[in-house]
């Protein structure tokens, strides 16, 4: 179950690599609903890292490693010509990691506890 959690979680983060990098409409790129579907997707990302490591010590790394991750899709789309490097999209990710760190931390007892309820060790 680790395994395929941590393979989601792989996953997961090349589509957001993909999503990124890729050239979009500028109308969608600079509406607000594009800042709630930054919010909503690092929420996910971080609840899903809490699913991969669900020891509660790896919060904080996930945390940062994410926004490094956050950083570093900015940092490209700064040298894309049809993209651009957004302050906002910063705060909105790291808005939807902290409400991700809050649903993770009330769901991780509940995860764990089904997940030994179910028998699966590993």
């Amino acid at each position: 179950m680790t395994f395929l959690s941590r393979l989601q979680l792989v996953i997961l983060l090349g589509i957001y690599l993909y999503l990124g990098t890729v050239k979009i409409p500028t109308d969608v790129a600079a509406s607000f609903n594009d800042l709630i579907a930054h919010g909503v997707g690092y929420l996910v990302l971080m609840c899903s890292g809490f699913f991969a490591f669900p020891e509660r010590t790896y919060t904080l790394r996930l945390f940062f490693a994410f926004l490094a991750f956050s950083f570093l899709v900015e940092c490209i789309q700064y040298f894309l010509p049809y993209r651009s490097f957004s302050l906002m999209d910063m705060v909105a990710n790291g808005s939807g990691l902290l409400l991700g760190v809050g649903l993770g931390w009330l769901l991780l007892p509940l995860f764990v506890k089904l997940r030994f309820g179910f028998g699966v060790k590993n």
